[in-house]
């Protein structure tokens, strides 16, 4: 029993520690900007925040693949593979694999090569087939999760928390950067700093929460709170 109690999470918030977090990276970046005039190296490909980016997604992904060979629960085992892919694809994405795959297949990842008549309508299809693909790999097993994860984040769950702060961080930065930025609505340079420091926040909580999911996997947490019985609180 002592044993079994020992295994349980504690159910702290994980809203204090990412407020804090935040406001030392955001504070830090606006420093060094304030005191420099400089965006870099904070918004140079290849510089300090984007090889800190990496690391951490990196980071993520072996804590991730480490924690699915030493899980006995499958849904547990499954769900730590979910996160390693989406780590590895973050990491890909962040070392710009995408330029590499650019030159290999001649694929454009932008909406004008989709409307270019000269591409080939077949190669269109193809792309289009295989990202709705990976999209629907990656978004089944998190919609299937739904009623315990939802229940982990209303309880205050640190790793779940952790999750969907930096799924939020992500999906800001992409916004004000790629959306709004570039000129349109923020001058570059100032959506550039926005878009590196949000991806950063991303890239430490989505790793802060991969660590905490292996030290108190899914299923231990979901059981710690109480959560079986409720609406689909069951499937894991």
């Amino acid at each position: 029993m002592p044993q079994q109690q020992r295994a349980r999470p504690r159910a702290w918030s994980w809203r204090r520690p990412t407020l804090l977090t935040g406001i030392g990276v955001v504070g830090g970046i606006g420093v060094w900007y304030d005191l420099t005039g400089q965006a870099a190296p904070i918004t140079d490909e290849g510089h300090v925040v984007e090889a800190a980016q990496a690391a951490l997604w990196g980071l993520s992904a072996l804590v991730a693949l480490l924690s699915s060979v030493q899980q006995t629960v499958r849904a547990d085992r499954s769900f730590t593979v979910w996160l390693a892919a989406l780590s590895l694809l973050a990491l890909m994405r962040e070392i710009d694999l995408h330029l590499v795959l650019d030159r290999l297949f001649r694929v454009r990842f932008e909406t004008r090569w989709l409307l270019d008549p000269s591409v080939p309508f077949w190669l269109k299809v193809t792309c289009l087939g295989l990202g709705a693909g990976v999209a629907i790999t990656l978004v089944a097993p998190l919609w299937r999760r739904r009623g315990p994860l939802k229940g982990l984040l209303c309880r205050g769950d640190a790793s779940t928390g952790l999750l969907a702060v930096a799924v939020g961080c992500l999906g800001l930065g992409y916004v004000l950067d790629d959306l709004l930025g570039r000129g349109l609505v923020l001058h570059q340079v100032h959506s550039q700093i926005i878009e590196e420091t949000s991806e950063l926040l991303g890239a430490l909580t989505w790793c802060a929460g991969s660590v905490l999911n292996r030290r108190w996997p899914l299923s231990t947490r979901v059981q710690a709170l109480g959560l079986y019985g409720k609406p689909n609180g069951h499937r894991l």
